[in-house]
């Protein structure tokens, strides 16, 4: 989607670009959030808008808990495989601000000032591959979406009976972070964020919204399955190049809970490759936004 207009002042551009590459909390939109940066490989940085790769993370936790912070290690690791392959890497992810006290559509909001930020970094747009988990999950090198927070009103469907038991989340959990971020009433400038299994308003074509490629991962056992695969199949319909990969017995941005126990062994070890069998869900979204490059 292309991004409207949003800039900043000239002294929060200069604060702002000041802090974030010397990795210091900044200021980038009126709200107060700020961007975190990794730089390359750790002890080799390089400057962002020379890389191949400018990953813009936009974390998950149905709006209302997460913080960017909670995929620094899967940041650094794909940083490094990516300079392993000769590709170069940086990563930035925003703090929005969440629910309850703050509504839908500031976090669109947010993150569009943020990917703006980008774009006066002289970072080519041709560069930027936008990756979210979750709810974050919603023009560019691509759309990396892992377990995406398809329809925030949660309208009943298959898999939220079928996959009840199966996945950590629960319906009640997300009903309550829906109406935390959605509060008792939806404004026009809300409406359309709310559900992307529904028509596009206008005669609108996703084609002409989603940028070149777009890669979509859900777990067999999700909750979520359902809307995701409608929204595939929507993409599909309009002509999007969309990759949908579904691990099975997967749940809920599986591979994050895949790698859980491999936490502590990889910040343990100084050996530069590691056993296939670490790290494995990383590997994915990896070898994903990696590909992108050795596909051009």
């Amino acid at each position: 989607m292309a991004a409207p207009s949003v800039h900043l002042s000239k002294s929060t551009q200069s604060r702002t670009q000041r802090d974030l590459f010397e990795r210091r909390p900044s200021t980038v939109t009126p709200k107060r959030r700020r961007v975190l940066a990794c730089k390359g490989p750790a002890g080799n940085p390089v400057d962002p808008g020379s890389c191949d790769i400018v990953v813009y993370y936009l974390h998950g936790g149905a709006y209302v808990s997460g913080h960017p912070g909670t995929f620094l290690l899967a940041a650094l690791r794909i940083t490094e495989t990516a300079a392993e392959c000769g590709i170069s890497l940086s990563w930035f992810g925003l703090e929005y601000s969440l629910a309850p006290e703050t509504k839908l559509p500031t976090q669109v909001e947010q993150a569009v000032t943020g990917y703006t930020y980008l774009l006066d970094q002289n970072i080519d747009t041709s560069k930027i591959a936008v990756l979210g988990d979750s709810a974050a999950a919603k023009t560019r090198r691509g759309d990396f979406l892992e377990s995406p927070w398809i329809d925030l009103h949660c309208s009943k469907r298959a898999s939220y009976e079928t996959n009840k038991y199966m996945d950590y989340i629960n319906l009640d959990t997300i009903l309550k972070a829906s109406k935390d971020l959605l509060g008792n009433r939806i404004g026009e400038d809300t409406a359309a964020f709310i559900d992307f299994t529904q028509p596009l308003s206008g005669g609108r074509s996703w084609k002409d919204i989603m940028p070149a490629r777009v890669w979509l991962s859900a777990g067999s056992h999700e909750l979520l399955l359902s809307e995701i695969e409608q929204f595939s199949r929507l993409l599909e319909k309009d002509g999007v190049n969309a990759q949908f990969e579904v691990e099975e017995g997967g749940v809920h941005c599986w591979q994050g809970m895949k790698d859980l126990w491999d936490v502590s062994k990889y910040l343990g070890t100084i050996e530069s490759s590691l056993p296939e069998e670490w790290l494995m869900g990383t590997a994915v979204i990896g070898n994903a936004l990696l590909s992108s490059v050795k596909s051009t």
